[in-house]
C-alpha cells in the first residue's frame, strides 16, 4: 500500500469511547401514538480526526492524527402519531454539542507540529437536525402499498477539524419519497 505519511509517523492510536445514555420511551395504549426522547454523553480517548493539507510536491495529502480527548452530548426526542389507519405522521429534532477538548498534531509532516483545537466544534457535527415524514399504508388483497414522504433539515457543520471557511458546509434540506409493494 502507498502512503502519503512521512516514514517515521507514529501511526493512528485506537480510539475508545464511554457512552451514556438516558432515555424514556411510551406509547398510547391504543398504540396511535409514540414518545421517544434520549440525553447522552460521549467521551472519546484518542479520537482519530482526519484532514487534508497541501504538500508542495504531492499536492493535496489526507492527514490522520489522534486527538487525546474529544466529547459529544446532545438530546434526540421523536413524536409518531396515527391519526387514521395506515396514515403515520412523525417529527424529530436532534440537538448535538461535539468539541475538541485538547490540542492536537493535524499535519504530522512538519508543516504544523501542532494545533490547540480545544473547545472547537468536531467535524461533520451539526448543532440541529430536524426531520418529518408522513406514511400511508394501503392494503390490498394481493399484499400492501406504502408512500413514504421525508424531509430533513442539517444546520450548518464543518468538514475538516480546523473550522476555517473553506470547510464549512452550509445548512441544507433534504427530501425523499418512495413507494414499496
Amino acid at each position: 500500500a502507498w502512503s502519503t505519511m512521512p516514514p517515521d509517523y507514529p501511526g493512528i492510536k485506537p480510539e475508545t469511547l464511554r457512552s451514556y445514555e438516558l432515555g424514556w420511551k411510551t406509547q398510547g395504549a391504543d398504540d396511535r401514538w409514540r414518545l421517544n426522547t434520549a440525553l447522552y454523553y460521549y467521551d472519546y480517548r484518542d479520537y482519530q480526526v482526519q484532514d487534508f493539507y497541501v504538500d508542495p510536491t504531492l499536492g493535496p495529502v489526507l492527514a490522520f492524527s489522534n486527538a487525546s480527548k474529544a466529547r459529544n452530548m446532545g438530546a434526540e426526542i421523536e413524536a409518531q402519531w396515527r391519526p387514521a389507519e395506515g396514515d403515520t405522521l412523525a417529527a424529530r429534532v436532534g440537538y448535538i454539542d461535539a468539541r475538541f477538548r485538547s490540542a492536537i498534531v493535524i499535519h504530522p509532516d512538519g508543516q504544523d507540529t501542532g494545533v490547540d483545537l480545544d473547545g472547537h466544534v468536531l467535524p461533520h457535527s451539526p448543532k440541529w437536525t430536524l426531520g418529518a415524514y408522513y406514511q400511508r399504508t394501503q392494503a390490498f388483497d394481493s399484499g400492501q402499498l406504502v408512500a413514504r414522504l421525508d424531509g430533513r433539515y442539517v444546520t450548518k457543520s464543518y468538514v475538516s477539524p480546523n473550522e476555517q471557511p473553506l470547510s464549512l458546509q452550509d445548512s441544507f434540506w433534504t427530501g425523499d419519497f418512495n413507494l414499496t409493494w
